[in-house]
Formats: structure tokens, C-alpha cells, sequence
């Protein structure tokens, strides 16, 4: 017996780590396709274009460290040869601007959104086209910074034939979005497998939380990528999702360690959960009432964060000591878990320290993505597991409540039936029913015959009482029925005229010289005013009457 328990667990690890690897495997095919999108001839699609600009003052401009303050002002004299036909392409950040020819405006970039939106917008790639020159031109950007002693910048200033330099950063992009979409509808997939699936009992938090996280961090980086603005044209309504995902990282980590740990005593998800909540409540409060913005409360957003690695450590320490973690499957999922939570730490301090490197590559975002697809494709394992046990127990409790024949409710159901109606808080009525000559029918017209008007009863009581009234085969004439009625509910009565009138159009179409013939009677359970046991006999009593003075009528 053990080596058979034995060998079952080498075979549940086995297709465990079957799913990892193709998973794994999968994540690099993606990653390899991404790196190597790009990878075609580009030879005279862009031309740089960030010399010989100046400001005002005719001071050559720096775009690694533009000038501070409201406005700035940068020229360049543009040559007719070299600009005609072409494209003026950039990235820009926290920064809106307005781009003349010869005094003439040709583009504006002022983005209007809803002011909880805040000012931010994040890294923008921007091609701007212009118009056709019969002569050199003076090209002029007057630049407002959104945050004046915090310039923003504009990157990669180059010249590109038609729109390329828009398709290679959605080229650059493409890979790691359609990551991020995938990894949302999986976390969607979970959750609601969690809502909505069965057999899962105190798994259920744990897979809410994982799809949680999923969501969470997939929406964080996908606002990161130059694809999505560029597909929403909203810059600043992604951005403003980017602030609110980061804001729910932390307290969505913390939710999917305490439900895996099983530290839940601690209430320190409702703690994190009120100090998020705050934030953001503080944040939106502070963008409509024209104080800081989100961007100058990042610094907040990094403390919440900081404090959430901490709180998930603490836990997994916690964990480890008190052993919550036996399964050899689960401490290597925390193994990555910890590997990208040290990758998103290096990433937070790239940011601060340099915060204009806007196309770093991010170590987390990777980590998070394989953590995401190991840990998910755990619990798709763990849902099937848990569907297969939890049918095969409901074939089970079938088995075991269910009469073999007529498939109606049996004696053992109508036990545990009758337990709950004794805590019902409303009335219900109790039928009892008997079948009349059934040993004759078995005698004379065979067992199977008898058998058929036993199925008989039973499809007729399926049809009759049907919804939320429950049938019952408690012996081998004897049926029960129970439901929901008042003592003088027409309905009741109706019920019992419509089972009366089935069995009588049976008996004229059967063509037997037996008739199918039941008595019953009934009476109804009032809860603080009868004893239950007391209703069934009355219920049995009225049955036994209408019985004998059916016998009487016969004779």
C-alpha cells in the first residue's frame, strides 16, 4: 500500500513538473521571438537627428539634461533636402509641447483626460510629419514640463521614412504585451474558477489571490510597454493605470502569501488593505484638489512596496518554521517568488537613481512572468486534482443517497432531509405515500411488472413535485415527499389533484387487470409550534386511513 502511495506521489510531481517545463519552455519561446523580432535590415529607415539643436540663448541643447522651468524653447534650422518626405520621430516624458515650422504650428501635444487622470503620462513615442518644404525651414519645440523642478525629457529625436519608427516600437513591444494579455486573461481565468468552481474549500483564496496577482502585475508592465498607449491613444489614462496596478502590487502579494502560508490570523491583509486603500483615497483626493500629483507621490507608492517585501519575507520565514510549506513543489515556487521580489527591489532603485533611463530593460517583469506561469500552472494542476476528487465524491454521495432504482432520494437522504427540516425556520409539509397490491402485482403479473409501477410512481412524483420539493423511495412501496408549504396552500392541494388525476389516466390506458393504486396523506411541520416526529405520524396516520378506505372501496 505504501509503495503504491509511493509511486501515486512520484506521478502527481511528475506531471507537476511536466507543467513547468512546457510552460518554461513556452516563456522562452516568446522571449526568443521577442529578440529576435528586430532583427531585420534597418539600413536607412531612421537617421539621428538630436544635433545642432539650441535653446534661446543659443546655447547648444543637451537632451540627456534639458534646461528646468515652465517653458523651454529649442530650435534647429532644418534642411529642405534632409527633412522633406520625412518623419520627426521621439520619445517623450512628462512633457507637453507644441512643434512649429517657420512659426507655423504642425503639432500640439497637449493631452486632455479627466482630471483624477493626474498630469503624468509616462514614456510617449511620438511621429510627427512634415509638411513639405520649398526651402530651408526653422523647426522650433516650445516645451511646458509638468513638473517644473523636475524636468521631463525627449529621447531618440531622429528622422524616419513614414511611419517605421512607430512600427519598431510596436515591434519592440508586440512580444512583451502579448505577454501581459495572456498572463491577465489566465489571472482572469482563475479567479474565476475561484468565484465560481466547486470542490475547493479552503483553496478557494488561494486561487482568487493568484489570479489577483496575475492581473495585477500583468497590467502594471503592459503600461509600460510602447504598445499599449499607442493602441488606447490615452497616454495619460494608461499612465494612471500604471500607478493604480503598482499601488495594488503590494497588498495582491501579500493576499497570495497569506492564503499559501496560511497566515491569515495576523489580519495583516485587512492592515496592508487599509494602508492601500489611504494611499490611493489620498492620492485621487490630492490630484482633484490641485496638489500633488501621482507621479510626485511615487515616492509613497515605493514605502508601500518596500513595507510589502518585508510583510511577504517575514511570512515566508514564518512559513518555513512552522512548516506550512511541505510540499517540495510549493518551496520551489517560493524560491522564485523570492527571486522576483529581488528583482523588482533592483528595479525600484534603478528607477530612483536613474530615472531618465527609461528603456532599461526590467529584470521583474521577466521573473514576475515565469513566477505567474509556474505558480499558475501549479493551480491549474491543483484545480484538476481537486474537480476529479471533488466528482468522485459526488458520485459517491449519489450512490449513497440515491435509491438504485427510481433514482428518487432514499431512506438514508430522507434521514438526513428530515434532521434539516427540524432547523427550518419555515413551515413544510410531509407526504406520505403507499402503494396498494403491490405484492399482488409481483405475484401475479410478474416482478418486473412490479418494478415498472414502482418507476411509474416515482416519474410521476418527478413530474408533480417538482423544484424545490424532494422525493423520496423510503421502502419498497413507500414514498415520501417534502416541500415548502403552508397548512392551506393551494398549491399543495393542486399537486396532489394533478398526481391523482396521472394515475388514474395510467390505470385507463395500462390494460392490467391490477390498477396502480396509492394512498397518502399528509401534514405539515409548523416550526416552535409541532414536533416533527409528531407531523410525520399525523402524516403516516391520514395515509393508513385513506388506505383502508380505499381496500373498503374496492371490496
Amino acid at each position: 500500500m505504501d509503495n503504491r502511495d509511493e509511486n501515486r506521489k512520484i506521478g502527481v510531481d511528475r506531471r507537476f513538473y511536466f507543467c513547468v517545463i512546457i510552460t518554461v519552455t513556452l516563456l522562452y519561446l516568446i522571449l526568443d521571438t521577442m529578440f529576435h523580432m528586430n532583427s531585420l535590415d534597418k539600413e536607412d529607415q531612421t537617421e539621428d537627428y538630436s544635433e545642432n539643436w539650441f535653446y534661446e540663448d543659443g546655447t547648444a541643447v543637451d537632451f540627456d539634461n534639458l534646461s528646468k522651468g515652465e517653458e523651454v524653447v529649442i530650435h534647429k534650422r532644418g534642411n529642405m533636402e534632409e527633412v522633406n518626405d520625412r518623419m520627426i520621430c521621439f520619445h517623450s516624458k512628462n512633457v507637453y509641447f507644441s512643434i512649429y515650422l517657420d512659426d507655423e504650428l504642425i503639432y500640439d501635444f497637449h493631452p486632455s483626460a479627466p482630471k483624477i487622470f493626474g498630469k503624468a503620462y509616462g514614456v510617449c513615442p511620438h511621429s510627427v510629419s512634415i509638411p513639405v518644404m520649398l526651402k530651408d525651414g526653422e523647426l522650433k519645440i516650445v516645451l511646458h514640463n509638468i513638473y517644473p523642478k523636475e524636468p521631463g525629457f525627449i529621447k531618440d529625436i531622429c528622422l524616419d521614412n513614414g511611419n517605421q519608427f512607430l512600427v519598431e516600437k510596436m515591434q519592440d513591444s508586440a512580444a512583451d504585451f502579448m505577454l501581459c494579455l495572456i498572463v491577465f486573461v489566465f489571472g482572469i481565468i482563475l479567479l474565476t474558477i475561484g468565484f465560481v468552481g466547486r470542490y475547493f474549500k479552503e483553496k478557494r483564496g488561494e486561487i482568487i489571490s493568484v489570479g489577483t496577482f496575475a492581473m495585477v502585475s500583468s497590467l502594471w508592465v503592459a503600461c509600460e510597454t510602447d504598445i499599449f498607449p499607442i493602441i488606447i491613444r490615452a497616454p495619460v489614462a494608461v499612465h494612471f493605470m500604471e500607478y493604480m496596478a503598482l499601488d495594488l502590487l503590494g497588498i495582491s502579494g501579500i493576499m497570495l502569501v497569506t492564503a499559501v502560508t496560511d497566515c491569515r490570523r495576523f489580519h495583516i491583509v485587512d492592515v496592508f488593505a487599509a494602508l492601500t486603500a489611504a494611499k490611493i483615497g489620498f492620492s485621487i483626493f490630492s490630484v482633484l484638489s490641485g496638489g500633488l500629483d501621482y507621479h510626485q507621490l511615487l515616492i509613497v507608492s515605493h514605502v508601500l512596496l518596500s513595507l510589502a517585501v518585508i510583510i511577504v519575507l517575514t511570512l515566508v520565514v514564518h512559513g518555513v518554521k512552522r512548516h506550512l510549506l511541505k510540499q517540495k513543489h510549493m518551496k520551489v515556487l517560493f524560491v522564485v517568488l523570492l527571486f522576483s521580489i529581488m528583482m523588482g527591489v533592483i528595479d525600484i532603485i534603478r528607477y530612483i537613481v536613474l530615472p531618465y533611463e527609461y528603456n532599461r530593460p526590467s529584470y521583474y517583469k521577466y521573473s514576475m512572468f515565469l513566477f505567474i506561469i509556474v505558480l499558475g500552472s501549479y493551480e491549474f494542476y491543483a484545480i484538476s486534482e481537486m474537480s476529479r476528487r471533488g466528482q468522485y465524491a459526488e458520485i459517491m454521495e449519489d450512490l449513497a443517497y440515491k435509491d438504485g432504482l427510481t433514482g428518487l432520494m432514499n431512506r438514508l437522504a430522507y434521514n438526513r432531509e428530515i434532521e434539516r427540516a427540524s432547523m427550518s425556520e419555515e413551515p413544510v409539509a410531509f407526504i406520505m405515500l403507499d402503494m396498494n397490491y403491490l405484492k399482488r402485482v409481483n405475484d401475479e403479473l410478474g416482478h418486473d411488472m412490479g418494478d415498472r409501477y414502482i418507476l411509474k410512481v416515482a416519474e410521476f412524483m418527478n413530474a408533480v413535485f417538482a423544484g424545490d420539493d424532494k422525493c423520496f423511495r423510503i421502502g419498497g412501496d413507500e414514498f415520501f415527499v417534502m416541500g415548502k408549504y403552508s397548512p392551506n396552500d393551494p398549491r399543495l392541494y393542486d399537486k396532489r389533484d394533478a398526481f391523482k388525476a396521472m394515475v388514474e389516466d395510467f390505470n385507463k390506458t395500462s390494460g392490467n387487470n391490477i390498477p396502480l393504486s396509492i394512498a397518502y396523506g399528509h401534514a405539515v411541520f409548523i416550526p416552535g409550534k409541532s414536533n416533527i416526529e409528531d407531523v410525520i405520524r399525523e402524516a403516516d396516520k391520514r395515509m393508513y386511513k385513506m388506505k383502508i378506505l380505499m381496500k373498503a372501496a374496492r371490496v
